[in-house]
């Protein structure tokens, strides 16, 4: 029997504490402010409900404001995969359909076509046979056939079945007959495969034409127009590109660790042996190098060139000499937009197999990169189809999930991941451009021009505050109503009418404003145009557009010796979602939500808190038979700015016992799990798994940590059985006194 000491802290207000996030109730008339705009939002609980929230977004310009971007040159690392697996081939696999035809078991004969199962997949048909009765006397069964994960469906006819048909059959004496017997009618696929050429010859090419575009970009407008000073010459933005390959868990100077400081960003391409195999050190190729040169464009294209396939997938290492490159450009570079492009074909892992330990570190190190450089990162993979179907008809659906949660965090579609299995909050659907997975060479070359587009300086603009949009973008605990449209947002405008107090200065650009407002009115009803609201329920999204905010700048005019301009207030309501997990200060927006100008934020908004009665739901997967899965769940006083973790054993209390076997509630894939609703969110809480089956081998992928400020339930508790135990040896006969075993 093992017992684990993982814990699952759940509370919103520790994540917010550790990363710094603003979650915070603004008091009425009090507004924070930014470059020129004042922005307060609000969130109440209706009244007569328990689950639906009103929001109130407030909007003002104080003075007139003219948001400039001035010339913005790129710094961006390329992090490279460079493991054995990347002298691989690209493939794709391209099913058409047959033409009608029956089929028999003679006419199936050793062919191998496929069937379109309803995941959408294309599965292998076999045939078989088997007999009933005596010999003699026995009846001899024909049938077609396919596997999905171990399940067995059976082509009969023109349908699909899951018992084994006992048609068509005879006697011995007619058995080329019956193997004659037409068994099916319906639709079966041909396969072709098409190979498209190494991982590593597409990535060189794509990697060279990502190269000439940022050249490109350096020296050309949006325009096409040559870059000119302020002398009418040409210049450049002064981008610059660094490359980093990954492969061995080992530096070139062999300083090791996932987070070393003192790794080498000194510029090489080496190589150290593994044994009977040669192994790339995770390297700095190139540092820092201008791409306004044909000569520098060139020699960063011969490095990209250079490099050859070995080693294994050491990505933490990677993303870590990304991080120290961008820190050694810190303070010369500080207002350059920063990217990494990190490009992988396979798990992150020391050796073969995913590593829950390399995904976490790496996802760690990206997160350092975007919180602290304020990087863009992109991730793309070569994985092909992340569920694929083996010749035995099974499909990874847990390795395609890792690899798939591994490579969204480690982008900025998620923008606060801190490791591989911490909730954390995703950027909405529509707005989730960061992680890439391509199939085909052309498909390569055109995500990597994609990012390019998107990573390039940017030329001198100058933006009224009247393009100004308001985003707001519902946190994850929460949903729009079902069926909201425009016409259930309402938007308001209410005249400046004066200030109570000097603003104060909050640091880093922020300010503390205190200003009041007449009443609320559609703008129409104050002779300005209509105010267009638009909702966008998939990504949880509200945004507003047409009010002219410098025009409508709040503010005192000496000079007609009276305050003047208008304050907009959007009003919505949002639902608590039902598997949201509550907790004592629980945000009600994400992150991105603010005021932007073409695409780019310029403020964002405060975060208001709610408080929400927990609700946990803890659920088991992997048990056998009568199994058992005891935990205990405890909880401790909640304290605000205290981060649970650091709470001391002494602080947490038993506050039950949770059992889940074969007679819990089961969800819908018939799993067993137990709920407990309506906990106080004046307290934190965490869970303990006290033990399982001594059988059973603990896999840290299969668990999702709990520590967050936007929690869903259920929490998922997996075992997986080793091969060579007895299902019966498995179970637990007294889950509060197991007994002691080896292992």
């Amino acid at each position: 029997m093992k017992a684990t000491s993982k814990y699952f802290v759940l509370t919103a207000l520790a994540f917010a504490c550790a990363l710094g996030v603003s979650a915070q109730n603004l008091p009425e008339g009090t507004y924070e402010g930014k470059n020129g705009i004042a922005y307060r939002k609000s969130s109440t609980l209706k009244p007569g409900t328990n689950d639906t929230y009103v929001v109130n977004l407030e909007t003002f310009v104080y003075g007139e404001v003219k948001i400039k971007n001035t010339s913005i040159p790129a710094d961006i690392v390329l992090v490279l995969d460079v493991s054995g697996s990347m002298n691989e081939n690209m493939y794709e696999y391209r099913y058409t359909e047959r033409s009608p035809q029956s089929y028999s078991y003679n006419s199936y004969g050793d062919n191998t076509y496929y069937y379109k199962h309803s995941d959408g997949k294309y599965y292998p048909v076999r045939r078989g046979s088997y007999r009933t009765g005596i010999i003699f006397f026995g009846v001899y069964h024909y049938y077609l056939y396919y596997v999905v994960n171990g399940v067995y469906y059976y082509l009969y006819g023109d349908s699909v079945v899951q018992e084994r048909p006992s048609d068509p059959s005879d006697y011995w004496t007619s058995v080329n007959r019956v193997r004659r017997a037409t068994i099916w009618t319906g639709v079966l696929y041909d396969v072709q495969e098409i190979g498209y050429g190494s991982k590593m010859a597409n990535l060189k090419s794509s990697v060279n034409a990502f190269i000439d575009a940022i050249h490109y970009n350096d020296l050309y407008d949006d325009d096409g127009q040559r870059r000119l000073d302020e002398n009418n010459q040409p210049t450049s933005l002064g981008n610059q590109i660094s490359i980093v390959k990954f492969a061995g868990e080992k530096y070139s100077n062999e300083s090791t660790g996932w987070n070393s400081n003192s790794a080498p960003t000194t510029a090489g391409n080496d190589t150290y042996p593994a044994g009977p195999y040669t192994y790339n050190y995770t390297q700095v190729v190139r540092g820092f190098t201008t791409t306004a040169t044909d000569a520098n464009v060139n020699s960063l294209k011969n490095s990209v060139d250079a490099l050859q396939a070995g080693g294994a997938t050491a990505a933490d290492y990677g993303l870590n000499l990304a991080r120290l490159l961008l820190k050694s450009i810190q303070d010369s570079r500080p207002n350059s937009t920063k990217t990494v492009v990190f490009f992988t074909d396979g798990s992150p892992t020391y050796g073969t197999d995913f590593s829950a330990t390399v995904a976490k570190n790496a996802i760690n190190n990206a997160y350092q990169i975007k919180a602290t450089y304020g990087a863009t990162v992109y991730s793309v993979g070569v994985f092909g189809d992340l569920v694929a179907v083996g010749d035995d008809g099974v499909t990874d659906e847990t390795e395609a999930k890792n690899v798939d949660t591994y490579m969204s965090r480690v982008s900025s579609n998620y923008p606060e991941a801190i490791d591989f299995t911490t909730p954390s909050t995703p950027l909405p659907e529509a707005r989730q451009k960061y992680y890439q997975n391509v199939i085909t060479g052309t498909d390569l070359a055109d995500v990597f021009q994609t990012i390019a587009q998107a990573s390039g300086g940017s030329g001198a603009t100058e933006v009224t505050s009247e393009a100004m949009v308001t985003i707001d973008v519902v946190a994850s605990s929460f949903s729009l109503p079902y069926g909201v449209s425009a016409d259930d947002i309402t938007v308001t405008i209410a005249p400046c009418t004066g200030q109570t107090r000097a603003k104060e200065d909050l640091g880093g650009g922020k300010e503390r404003l205190y200003y009041t407002f007449g009443q609320d009115k559609a703008s129409t009803a104050y002779g300005l145009p209509a105010i267009v609201p638009t909702v966008d329920a998939s990504s949880n999204m509200v945004t507003t557009s047409g009010f002219d905010f410098s025009a409508n700048w709040c503010g005192y005019d000496a000079s007609a010796s009276q305050w003047r301009g208008y304050k907009q207030t959007i009003s919505f309501e949002i639902q608590l979602n039902e598997d949201s997990v509550g907790g004592p200060d629980v945000a009600t927006n994400a992150p991105e939500s603010g005021i932007y100008v073409n695409g780019h934020p310029v403020a964002e908004f405060n975060r208001p808190v709610v408080k929400v009665p927990v609700s946990l739901w803890i659920k088991k997967i992997g048990l056998i038979g009568d199994d058992s899965a005891v935990f205990n769940v405890q909880y401790a006083h909640y304290e605000e700015g205290v981060v649970p973790t650091s709470l001391p054993s002494s602080a947490w209390k038993s506050f039950t016992k949770v059992i889940v076997n074969s007679n819990s509630p089961k969800d819908t894939d018939g799993n067993p799990m137990v709920k407990l609703v309506g906990l106080d969110p004046d307290y934190f809480y965490r869970i303990k798994e006290d033990a399982w089956a001594w059988t059973y081998t603990y896999v840290a992928d299969g668990v999702q940590y709990v520590f967050g400020e936007n929690q869903h339930n259920p929490f998922v508790f997996t075992n997986i059985p080793q091969p060579n135990i007895k299902s019966g040896e498995a179970t637990v006969q007294n889950v509060f006194n197991p007994a002691s075993s080896s292992d």
